[in-house]
């Protein structure tokens, strides 16, 4: 499998499960639900695998070169899911949600914050993590 065909992959697995994940907790949002942030982070978790694994592929010279894609996958999927949220809730790409009782620990963290520190924080992650993947390519 060629560089290019293992990461056109996991950008494909990638959002597959963003696009899930937006879809059904837009309908629990519409549905005045609650989202259970600790259950279905896990599951994120193990549907995202495949698509660090394929970020893995390229890099299989040192076993430790595994936390690269994790910190791509994370960062990109932290900035995407909360920003294209925000935009379904018609709040705006940078949108931290309300102050709810069963706020996500990273949406109280990020609430804390000024705007200008929340984006930077998130596109600097962002930014640090695939600079990273390709230094090491």
């Amino acid at each position: 499998m060629t560089t290019l065909t293992s990461i056109l992959c996991a950008i494909g697995c990638f959002l597959i499960v963003l696009l899930w994940d937006l879809f059904t907790d837009y309908k629990k949002w519409i549905n005045e639900r609650s989202i259970n942030h600790d259950k279905e982070g896990w599951i994120r978790g193990l549907f995202l695998i495949p698509a660090i694994g394929f970020l893995c592929v390229p890099l299989w010279a040192d076993w430790w070169f595994f936390f690269i894609p994790v910190a791509v996958v994370t960062s990109v999927y932290w900035m995407l899911f909360d920003g294209f949220y925000g935009i379904l809730r018609k709040e705006g790409f940078w949108f931290t949600g309300t102050d709810d009782w069963d706020d996500a620990r990273s949406d109280n963290f990020l609430q804390s914050l000024s705007l200008s520190e929340h984006i930077l924080i998130k596109v600097g992650f962002v930014t640090m993590s695939i600079l990273a993947y390709i230094l090491v390519l």
